[in-house]
């Protein structure tokens, strides 16, 4: 399980976020996702002092407090990308999205869905933030490197039958951006499809983690590699594989998540490649993440 410390910790950056929400973003949380999240949190930090997190887990159930702690952890990082924009600048739709929706996948709609396909781009965008990738908008996200201006879009695909519909909608979105953004990735959330959201990846050892992980991105590339080999749109120039996922280690008795990302260069130049390989570096120093090429 996680240290005393680290669920200390974690309540207390929630707590930041929370103040900032409604301070500064002026979003309001009651009843929302949000609320019930920062909740569970405090319960758990609670029970865990007291010695009987044991008894929640029985109130609750493992999967609501897990994931009640993968949602805190994505609420922090967002807020640490945008606590420091200005106030006219902050997506508050986005936001007013995100902290709303159902607490299990599981319980997800379609139509509910958009509040987590909304954290995915926020989320993202807080980790290209991390990686040291200057972030200039939200619209989905909007990067900044080695002068060029990048557009990322995300999608979060419900069921394997709507991958396509998203791909559609993505290439669209990046054309009519074409005049402002000249490099264009899509950018894909697998982690409802292969439902690593709500089932843990139980390991013995560190080590055994990147195999089972890169069987679903592995997976999900190969299905899906002839169709971003012939987009006819020479802008996008990546499409971005990314899976979140629950993982506990045996024998050091660690519960944690984890944060993958593939990178499918689709080859369009040299530059484009090198650009990439840039993304792919500043990554890797943080998260787990890798090149593959047509």
């Amino acid at each position: 399980m996680l240290t005393r410390t680290k669920y200390d910790q974690l309540l207390a950056q929630l707590s930041e976020a929370a103040v900032w929400l409604s301070e500064k973003a002026q979003i309001k949380t009651a009843g929302t996702r949000f609320d019930l999240v920062y909740s569970n949190v405090q319960e758990i930090v609670k029970r865990y002092n007291a010695g009987k997190i044991e008894a929640l887990i029985e109130e609750k159930g493992n999967e609501e407090l897990w994931l009640s702690l993968t949602e805190c952890d994505a609420f922090i990082r967002i807020h640490s990308v945008l606590k420091n924009v200005e106030s006219a600048k902050l997506p508050r739709q986005t936001l007013k999205d995100v902290v709303g929706g159902p607490l299990l996948p599981r319980d997800e709609t379609p139509n509910s869905a958009q509040s987590r396909n909304k954290l995915f781009e926020l989320e993202l965008a807080a980790r290209f933030h991390e990686a040291g990738i200057h972030i200039t908008g939200f619209d989905d996200i909007q990067l900044y490197l080695d002068g060029y201006h990048i557009g990322v879009q995300c999608k979060r695909p419900y069921s394997q039958k709507n991958v396509r519909e998203n791909l559609r909608s993505a290439k669209n979105q990046i054309r009519k951006r074409h005049s402002v953004i000249k490099q264009g990735m899509i950018a894909f959330a697998i982690d409802k499809l292969y439902e690593t959201d709500r089932n843990i990846l139980v390991v013995n050892t560190q080590s055994e983690i990147p195999l089972h992980a890169n069987r679903h991105t592995n997976h999900f590339i190969e299905n899906h590699r002839e169709e971003w080999r012939n987009i006819l749109n020479t802008s996008i120039i990546a499409v971005l594989v990314c899976m979140k996922y629950i993982y506990h280690i045996k024998d050091i008795n660690l519960l944690a998540t984890g944060f993958e990302t593939v990178i499918y260069d689709r080859g369009i130049s040299s530059h484009d490649s090198a650009l990439l390989r840039q993304i792919q570096s500043k990554f890797a120093q943080i998260y787990g993440s890798r090149i593959v090429r047509p």
